[in-house]
């Protein structure tokens, strides 16, 4: 899927929660709302996989945090020098829950050639944190 170097796009799914919810629409976490409002105010565009109206929000039920599923181009990863999953997650958070609560994250980044790399990952909030920032920056290398 091409992306616009400046766009990010939340994709439907919910990150390591077994079985994906039954029910109209494509699922997407509740926190997907909260997530886009904090991208856009970072200055980017945000699309969403799926028209509103078939978008399906779950609330999962617990202490851990199931965030939605997003796709950048790798051109917004080179041009940003900040570690821009990881600032939104604590953006989102806090500082103290994104360290410290459980985290179930699935990142893709599109590349120049059209394939993309991805990252998927459930695990503390500061292990998740350390692998996302390093994931970036092994793609700005």
């Amino acid at each position: 899927m091409h992306m616009a170097s400046g766009a990010v796009l939340i994709r439907s799914g919910v990150p390591q929660a077994g079985t994906q919810p039954s029910g109209a629409g494509f699922p997407y976490p509740s926190s997907a709302i909260d997530m886009a409002k904090i991208i856009r105010a970072s200055g980017f565009e945000v699309k969403f996989e799926h028209e509103k109206s078939s978008r399906n929000y779950i609330s999962l039920h617990g202490a851990d945090q199931w965030l939605p599923v997003i796709q950048v181009a790798h051109e917004l990863i080179i041009a940003t020098e900040a570690h821009i999953l990881s600032d939104w997650i604590i953006s989102l958070l806090g500082r103290e829950k994104a360290h410290k609560d459980t985290l179930h994250i699935k990142y893709f980044v599109s590349m120049n050639d059209g394939t993309s790399k991805q990252l998927e990952m459930s695990g503390t909030g500061e292990d998740v944190l350390r692998a996302l920032d390093t994931f970036e920056q092994d793609l700005r290398d």
